[in-house]
């Protein structure tokens, strides 16, 4: 009997949730030169691509609300609002589209008054294009019954499809669902029949336009 469904999903890593919700958990601010009184907002880098990592730290001269914005704001205006926990902190994200000069301004309490700084860096990539989503796995080749990691990157959040085709067979969908920009890995098992594989991934963009990437890999 032919099998037309290559892999089959065992568990689905869940995908961090973006968003302000996903920058609750705050870490240990990173050390930088700030004078007694002032407020500061730094990055770890100076230069990014679309879809890496990023991590916002700042420093105000009290505690209270605060305010960090995108600018431009692309398709997330606020990056954190909310209470600040004390003086000094970081928090992770994501960089998203538009590329080119990206800055976070923070806007901070003052006895009396409210102050506001930013940082800026440089984003490259990004837009409709596979470069800007990519999918790969954890090895180029399995035998019947290996697992395999399926893992992918995307440049925003957005809707994905991920394809499994084996030589000739008829395409089937290894995965479909909404992807918050941080991407994931899916485990699953190498089946029959054996050949030449291929995973394609869909991006779908809010503007409906698409984008896709693929990877190739042997089983016997």
């Amino acid at each position: 009997m032919k099998l037309t469904r290559r892999i089959v999903p065992m568990i689905l890593l869940a995908m961090a949730v973006a968003g302000a919700a996903a920058f609750a958990r705050q870490t240990e601010a990173q050390q930088t030169t700030v004078q007694p009184g002032t407020a500061a907002i730094w990055t770890d880098q100076s230069s990014y691509d679309v879809g890496a990592s990023i991590q916002v730290c700042w420093r105000i001269p009290i505690a209270g609300q605060i305010t960090i914005s995108n600018i431009p704001p692309g398709s997330q205006p606020t990056f954190y609002s909310g209470d600040s926990m004390g003086t000094q902190s970081c928090l992770p994200g994501t960089i998203t589209p538009p590329a080119g000069q990206q800055c976070q301004r923070l806007q901070y309490p003052l006895f009396g008054g409210q102050g506001q700084t930013q940082t800026c860096s440089t984003v490259s990539g990004g837009g409709p294009g596979p470069g800007a989503l990519r999918i790969y796995t954890d090895r180029q080749f399995y035998n019947g019954g290996d697992s395999i990691h399926v893992r992918c990157r995307v440049p925003q959040p957005g809707q994905i499809r991920i394809i499994d085709q084996i030589e000739e067979d008829t395409p089937t969908t290894f995965f479909s669902g909404y992807d918050d920009g941080t991407g994931g890995c899916i485990p699953g098992t190498i089946t029959p029949p054996t050949g030449r594989e291929c995973m394609t991934i869909v991006f779908t963009y809010p503007n409906g336009q698409q984008a896709n990437a693929e990877t190739c890999f042997q089983t016997a």
